[in-house]
């Protein structure tokens, strides 16, 4: 959807719009459990001002969910330095508050394989470029490893 309305966008620009890049930010859990990873980053990424609103917009999201998230507790009143301090664990536990498709619509997780396949999914939508987020060393090598298994080695 993203990048149908970014190619509309150049196009009424008078730009061409398959000269556009268009990158996606990804966030990658293979063969971890999906809120530890996809989880805590992700709540990490809405609970700083500006970015959360923006996310949500973009996405068409019920603002009022992201609201409910940042009342909680442990987040209320926050500054962006303060968050930044918030245990990884803390955030997964508290991203299970989250509609569940906030998180998984700009992730992959399950297996290296399904991973694999998941990005390919950004770059059929329209993606010119993928950027993964939440890797570890070994999580890169078996996801590279099964994207390369699955386009024969590109």
């Amino acid at each position: 959807r993203s990048a149908a309305r970014v190619r509309a966008a150049a196009e009424r620009a008078g730009r061409d719009p398959d000269r556009i890049e268009i990158h996606a930010t990804v966030i990658v859990a293979p063969d971890r459990p999906a809120n530890e990873i996809v989880g805590a980053r992700g709540l990490g990424y809405l609970l700083v001002t500006g970015l959360g609103e923006s996310i949500v917009a973009v996405n068409e999201w019920d603002p009022a969910e992201l609201a409910a998230i940042r009342a909680h507790d442990r987040f209320a009143g926050l500054a962006y330095h303060q968050l930044k301090s918030v245990p990884a664990a803390e955030l997964a536990v508290a991203s299970e508050q989250l509609p569940q498709h906030w998180l998984t619509g700009g992730a992959a997780v399950g297996t290296a394989g399904e991973c694999a396949a998941r990005i390919d999914d950004f770059l059929d939508a329209g993606a010119t470029h993928v950027l993964l987020h939440g890797l570890d060393h070994e999580g890169t090598a078996h996801l590279m490893a099964a994207y390369r298994a699955r386009t024969g080695g590109a």
